[in-house]
């Protein structure tokens, strides 16, 4: 895969500064997330071409594949086929975040429409996710965040009130 770019998310950083409870052997390998084209394709994969523009959805270890670069190996089974109206960058930011936040609240919480859902950390990648999956299920979500300078808003400078569409 040519990558074109790369998300960087918690996963790489406490990785990357040692905090990580994974300890990769040096030199390790660093990357979670990451967009880009298809440059050759191993034996076996059909539903991938050269030149189809994928993203990476993280399914193994952060120090498995050595995205932090121009090109990486990567599981067919980790890649999604890109729309046109979908960039790199958003497709590199997108799924830790979403992935977290969906597990978190639908898979393991089992948030439905009409439900409130409190959500600390409302401005963190994961927190804006969680935000816009609550908002698209019905459900009404609170958000939290550790200070004043982190909260929405509105044109006139007022905080937002009532529901919010991300």
């Amino acid at each position: 895969m040519r990558i074109r770019c790369i998300g960087i998310n918690r996963t790489d950083i406490t990785l990357r500064s040692g905090r990580s409870p994974a300890k990769p052997p040096l030199p390790a390998k660093i990357g979670f997330e990451a967009g880009g084209e298809i440059e050759a394709i191993g034996g076996g994969v059909k539903s991938f071409a050269i030149g189809d523009r994928v993203a990476l959805v993280p399914a193994y270890a952060a120090s498995r594949y050595g995205l932090y670069g121009e090109s990486s190996v990567a599981p067919a089974r980790s890649l999604v086929k890109l729309p046109d109206t979908v960039n790199f960058e958003q497709a590199a930011a997108t799924w830790a975040a979403f992935g977290t936040a969906w597990v978190g609240l639908v898979a393991v919480g089992g948030l439905a429409a009409g439900q409130t859902v409190l959500l600390p950390a409302a401005s963190s990648s994961v927190g804006l996710a969680a935000l816009q999956i609550a908002n698209s299920l019905g459900a009404r979500p609170i958000a939290l965040t550790r200070t004043l300078g982190k909260r929405w808003m509105n044109s006139a400078g007022f905080p937002r009130v009532g529901r919010q569409r991300l």
